[in-house]
């Protein structure tokens, strides 16, 4: 889990704003690991759903910059 949480924060940095329309089984094939393990390191390491960390991590980045 610990090397798919590394790839979902790169992939953040790299695309977050750059997908329009972003979904769970867009995103699991960009970063090369099962829909159903992104959805469980979602849910069980950063404790929120699919939609809620997109929003919340492109909040955060439009507030920082």
């Amino acid at each position: 889990m610990n090397e798919y949480e590394t790839a979902l924060a790169a992939f953040m940095r790299k695309s977050a704003f750059t997908l329009i329309r972003i979904f769970p089984r867009r995103v699991s094939p960009r970063m090369k690991i099962p829909k159903h393990h992104l959805t469980q390191l979602l849910n069980e390491r950063v404790m929120k759903s699919f939609y809620t960390y997109i929003n919340e991590y492109r909040i955060a980045e439009a507030v920082a910059r």
